[in-house]
């Protein structure tokens, strides 16, 4: 019961049974004025039938009420019957479901195959969200993504976070030599030569993968209009690209922005880089980054 009322709701069957003695009417009177069976009269004086919008009109035209106090009065009644029903402390199945696509997007995850899960199974599709965002329950956030902003400010969106989730659990997998940021950057002043040849850049994985840098390609889920991402796992740097454009010049900056921000040791998820849209960069981190992707 709402503890700013100080009794439950009635039954609108209790008021309406007051009226109809009020007025000297029998149940039968009253149906015959409705033109309905006595039955259906009885049924909504019981609170065994749910005065619908139809029913509320024309207990308005014979008793000269509004049709929405008698609405008003039902949906209070019912309301307070469902929720006398619930456990304060647990959790309903929409309330689960809820939390669980504040946190991810779930179907899409699904769809895509990254968790295996089944919606109508909430325990198992909770562990099977938790595993992926490598959290211990859906109240915390994934590590390293609580506090990062995207472009403009904005928080990351969770499809955001589970698209850079995913980038990690696949890099995870992967196999590279030691990082050498000395190495990086002797490959990083070739790469530009390299994008005039479609056979050179086949190489960049391998390449990236010699000294000590991962590159996971993970599409964008959508509505993230995600470029391309620098993480860390630990001390292992990891590029991603979404290849959301199919374009080698949107490879290529994508690619050299993102390795800047690797030098830097810096997280980043980036959408529509400026090289490309010409979008001006709102932080000092990404106009560097810009610089060295041109």
């Amino acid at each position: 019961m709402n503890p700013l009322q100080p009794f439950a709701p009635l039954p609108p069957g209790d008021f309406l049974e007051e009226v109809l003695q009020r007025k000297g009417w029998s149940q039968r009177d009253f149906a015959v004025v409705l033109g309905r069976p006595v039955q259906a009269v009885n049924e909504i004086i019981a609170g065994k039938k749910a005065i619908t919008p139809e029913t509320a009109i024309a207990l308005s035209e014979a008793l000269g009420t509004s049709a929405n106090c008698w609405l008003e009065l039902e949906g209070r009644y019912r309301l307070d019957v469902l929720q006398g029903k619930k456990n304060p402390k647990q959790e309903s199945r929409v309330q689960r479901r809820a939390r669980l696509f504040s946190k991810a997007p779930v179907n899409e995850l699904i769809k895509r195959l990254w968790i295996d899960a089944d919606l109508s199974d909430l325990d198992q599709t909770e562990r099977a969200v938790c595993d992926f965002l490598k959290i211990k329950s859906l109240d915390e956030e994934p590590e390293g993504f609580s506090a990062r902003k995207a472009l403009r400010g904005e928080p990351h969106s969770p499809a955001q976070v589970a698209w850079a989730c995913r980038v990690r659990n696949v890099a995870r997998a992967m196999k590279t030599a030691r990082y050498s940021k000395d190495r990086l950057l002797t490959l990083i002043r070739d790469l530009p030569s390299w994008s005039r040849s479609d056979l050179e850049t086949k190489k960049v994985p391998g390449a990236l993968s010699s000294v000590g840098v991962r590159l996971v390609f993970v599409e964008h889920l959508s509505g993230t209009r995600i470029d391309g991402g620098a993480l860390w796992l630990d001390d292992i740097p990891v590029i991603a690209l979404s290849l959301r454009y199919d374009r080698v010049d949107w490879f290529w900056f994508t690619l050299l922005h993102e390795l800047a921000h690797i030098l830097e040791h810096e997280y980043s998820l980036d959408q529509q880089l400026v090289g490309n849209d010409a979008q001006r960069s709102t932080s000092e981190d990404e106009e560097r980054a810009d610089k060295r992707g041109r």
